[in-house]
């Protein structure tokens, strides 16, 4: 056994480690207070911040120079987030952290139970690169799920569901900084495409689907593409395309926010309840008068 694959020993192994670490940090936090909360987030999101360029030191990133530079830009959604997390915790506005928190826990649970880059062919952890990479990827994930936790549990930050309706504008906010990120590499000549177009192919460099939806996800999302029909267009290969950035507006709107509103009862159930009471309250006097 060489390789994390879903449902094997090392798959299990990680995620128990996983909910070690964080319920750890939930305990030596409770013991020790917020202020501890605080540094421990501190030391967790700059360490992950360095772990995004040391990884360049990686035998198999040396081998794959200048490609592997890529690797330490906001290439994708997780990348953008363990680089920006620093700088959102300490000066970020509520929205941004927010964003911290909500997206945080969720990619890195994503992570952990969907291990991409530990699966992917030659990660053997036999191999000094495929260890280090297999090791980087799960310290690089594990602290944005238990940075979230810690950031609400110990009211470092204080969610409001009054401000989910920024939430879709700053993915796709994400998904412009990814895109421009794909567009400066392939101007340095890293990122290599034979035509300009394949840069719009969603199945051509798309780790994060800021070009549109993988071919791997049509026969989920394919019956609602026809409503999807202003965000596409054909290539020059006919093959189907979407407009970058923006085509997942409808989508995180209609299925993003109800989701991120139930995730947010457990915090702002009192919250909600209040604003409900009282526009039912409005409602009456205004059908009284």
């Amino acid at each position: 056994m060489n390789a994390v694959k879903i449902g094997n020993f090392l798959y299990w192994l990680f995620v128990a480690f996983f909910l070690l670490f964080g319920f750890a940090a939930f305990y030596l936090s409770k013991r020790f207070g917020k202020r501890f909360a605080h540094r421990f987030i501190l030391v967790m999101v700059w360490t992950n911040f360095a772990f995004h360029f040391l990884k360049q030191l990686n035998p198999a990133y040396i081998k794959a120079w200048p490609n592997a530079l890529m690797r330490s830009s906001p290439e994708n959604l997780c990348a953008f987030l363990v680089m920006a997390a620093p700088f959102i915790y300490i000066w970020g506005n509520q929205y941004f952290k927010d964003y911290l928190v909500f997206f945080g826990f969720w990619s890195g649970v994503a992570a952990i139970l969907i291990p991409t880059v530990p699966m992917e062919v030659g990660t053997d952890i036999q191999t000094v690169e495929g260890l280090l990479e297999v090791v980087r990827y799960y310290f690089c994930h594990i602290p944005l799920s238990v940075t979230a936790v810690l950031m609400v549990a110990f009211e470092l930050h204080k969610l409001d569901y009054r401000r989910l309706w920024a939430m879709p504008l700053m993915i796709m906010s994400v998904f412009l900084i990814i895109f421009l990120d794909l567009m400066l590499f392939t101007a340095l000549g890293v990122q290599k495409a034979k035509h300009f177009w394949e840069l719009f192919d969603r199945n051509f460099y798309n780790p994060s689907m800021a070009m549109g939806p993988t071919r791997a996800v049509d026969k989920a999302l394919g019956w609602s593409y026809p409503v999807m029909s202003p965000f596409q267009y054909n290539l020059p290969n006919g093959e189907r395309a979407f407009i970058p950035v923006i085509w997942p507006i409808f989508y995180l709107y209609l299925w993003g926010v109800p989701f991120a509103l139930l995730c947010y009862l457990p915090f702002e159930g009192e919250h909600m309840k209040g604003d409900f009471l009282a526009w039912r309250e409005r409602r009456k006097s205004k059908n009284e008068t």
